[in-house]
């Protein structure tokens, strides 16, 4: 009987200790989440500026070079760089839990609900996207209103633009266009990291074990998801833009509705991808720049 016992609680013990090593991995992930997010985010800062400017630009339809061109010579090379403390709070916190709850997610989703290899990363990557939003979305927030032309927005980091919007407006103007975002984060989340890893199954035969045939089919797979997922929420991108540069301390909030009958009407169909270069852009190089960067911060963890 005491054999058995024993053996009981060593094969307990065995197990606990796994799921504790298992645990230490999620962590681990979302800490390679941090690093490969903010990293890419910082690099990418500039282009958001120039992408939120051509959004909230009701008058004319801005070219991505033009705009660029525009914003350095009107307010300098520091320009680009406003709201990068939200980038930078965002990059930390929220992309340490999108990938945490990316990675256990999937695994859950596999083991537990048999769900198929392919599948899981779409659900994960929504799971874990829903739940980053409740850190990004004021992020978002702050910085689109404070990449808006001087003089919109008093804001002089993120910190004082939480404090003005709760003092100005109330605390749930935080979360201004949340229903929007989170539609748009959840079509780009699922979107972005399901097409990624069933593009790069579907590319990984073609390419040898070489680290840099590795990296081509990474890069490859990166840029063909990041079309795809612009130009699908690209639309969308625009309304989020609009909705939360609306100062509701002076102006009622406009329903998405009335907002998009509004665009179409003033600005016509093209006024909905308004940015969409930029847009492709960016999550072109996002990709291209996150997932090889978070393959290798697993790689230097030792993760799988």
């Amino acid at each position: 009987m005491q054999n058995v016992g024993s053996s009981g609680i060593g094969t307990n013990t065995g197990s606990l200790a796994v799921k504790v090593l298992r645990e230490a991995d999620f962590l681990t992930y979302g800490l390679a989440g941090i690093l490969a997010g903010t990293l890419t985010e910082t690099i990418l800062h500039p282009l958001t500026t120039v992408r939120t400017r051509i959004k909230a630009n009701a008058k004319e339809f801005m070219t991505l070079k033009a705009q660029t061109k525009s914003l350095y010579q009107t307010e300098g090379l520091r320009s680009f760089y406003r709201g990068f403390s939200c980038t930078l709070f965002n990059g930390i916190f929220a992309n340490w839990t999108h990938f945490y709850f990316y990675e256990k997610g999937k695994e859950l989703l596999k083991r537990e609900a048999n769900m198929h290899h392919d599948m899981a990363p779409f659900f994960s990557a929504y799971v874990g996207g829903m739940l980053a939003n409740i850190i990004s979305i004021p992020c978002v927030v702050v910085r689109t209103r404070m990449q808006l032309e001087p003089g919109s927005y008093d804001y002089r980091n993120i910190s004082d633009g939480f404090r003005k919007i709760v003092r100005r407006e109330g605390f749930t103007k935080l979360y201004l266009g949340a229903t929007i975002f989170l539609t748009l984060d959840a079509i780009d989340a699922s979107f972005t990291f399901g097409f990624y890893e069933l593009l790069l199954k579907i590319f990984r035969p073609y390419f040898n074990l070489k680290e840099q045939d590795k990296h081509l089919g990474l890069i490859l797979a990166s840029s063909l998801t990041s079309a795809l997922s612009a130009v699908i929420s690209n639309p969308l991108d625009v309304i989020l833009t609009r909705t939360q540069m609306v100062d509701t301390s002076i102006h009622n909030k406009e329903k998405v509705f009335p907002l998009i009958r509004r665009i179409y009407r003033e600005e016509g169909a093209m006024g909905f991808m308004k940015g969409l270069t930029g847009r492709i852009a960016h999550f072109a190089v996002y990709n291209m720049l996150l997932f090889p960067f978070y393959e290798h911060f697993k790689s230097v963890f030792e993760l799988e």
